[in-house]
């Protein structure tokens, strides 16, 4: 994987401990200090000794999830390059904020489905007491290659969040609905939690052969 280097300095490894599951750290003007993969989320491979990150307990290891700038821009989902560029364009300001995530125990941010999905939370169900399932009690498909632009929360892992684009979406997959059990290259994992599920889809994102059965809640 390239490596984009934010800011030049000697690189300094974290000290053995437990990683946070999440950082959300406003950092000063000027250089970042930190070494980052040029994929998408960026991970962190190094930080330099004067990185201001170290301050907010941000170590090797996080992903980048999410960059908010001075006027209330919220950027995500941006790979290495991405996130160096803006960075730089905005060294000058004190006001660049910048949430790290555990990526074995969190989930990306996807910014526009926030409100989308407080709508359909707000939206009266046409049965039973609020917040019911309404949706397929069942769907089977073979994932493509890379992300499935869902969010999983809980064990069994249930959905919170689908971008429109998802290949899930497109197949009927809806928020509510749980991950009963996925095959990849004729392997079939059950009784996954959220972090394991989300581990072994980012592991096998390059693969062909991913099925997923998602079922409604029980």
């Amino acid at each position: 994987t390239t490596a984009l280097t934010v800011a030049q300095g000697e690189e300094e490894q974290p000290e053995d401990g437990l990683m946070p599951d999440e950082v959300t750290a406003t950092i000063p003007p000027g250089p970042v200090g930190i070494k980052l993969t040029a994929n998408t989320p960026p991970e962190i491979t190094g930080m330099s000794e004067a990185s201001p990150l170290h301050e907010f307990g941000v170590v090797v290891g996080m992903i980048a999830d999410t960059l908010t700038l001075e006027d209330g821009t919220m950027l995500y989902e941006m790979d290495g390059p991405e996130l160096t560029s803006a960075l730089k364009e905005n060294a000058d300001s004190a006001e660049r904020t910048i949430r790290f995530i555990n990526p074995e125990t969190m989930e990306m941010t996807h910014a526009p489905l926030v409100e989308e999905e407080r709508e359909q939370q707000e939206e009266p169900e046409e049965e039973g007491e609020s917040g019911m399932y309404i949706g397929p009690d069942e769907i089977e498909m073979v994932v493509p290659p890379g992300s499935i632009r869902v969010a999983f929360m809980g064990q069994p892992p249930t959905i919170s969040k689908i971008a429109p684009d998802s290949p899930c979406a497109e197949e009927g997959v809806v928020v509510g609905m749980m991950v009963d059990t996925v095959t990849i290259d004729g392997q079939v994992y059950y009784e996954l939690d959220t972090p394991a599920l989300t581990s072994l889809l980012k592991s096998n994102a390059d693969s062909d052969d991913r099925g997923i059965r998602f079922v409604a809640p029980h």
